[in-house]
């Protein structure tokens, strides 16, 4: 559940972030506004997919909320800390799903 909370709560602030970023015209390359945007968008998902899946109890979907949620922390190194807990959740969530889900 903090997983999917964690995720829901970073595809927010994330898009915030870009949505400002891209009104303000503070980068150049907009192309990495747009790529991170999408990405963004894929994490908010992600979560809300994951919240879904935990609560009703669907192992495919929480399995592809998972993979999901990791094309952001992997794709853009812009906050290191997100790598290193998606590892740690990855682990967390596929323990969850392999003993309740399964």
């Amino acid at each position: 559940m903090f997983f999917a909370i964690w995720t829901i709560v970073h595809g927010v602030i994330l898009l915030i972030i870009d949505v400002t970023f891209f009104a303000l015209s503070i980068t150049e390359n907009h192309d990495f506004v747009d790529l991170s945007f999408l990405t963004a968008t894929l994490h908010l998902i992600a979560g809300i997919l994951m919240l879904v899946s935990i609560k009703k109890s669907k192992p495919r979907l929480h399995m592809a909320s998972i993979v999901l949620s990791s094309i952001y922390p992997f794709a853009e190194y812009v906050f290191l800390h997100m790598p290193v807990m998606q590892v740690i959740f990855i682990i967390i969530g596929c323990r969850y799903y392999s003993t309740v889900l399964k």
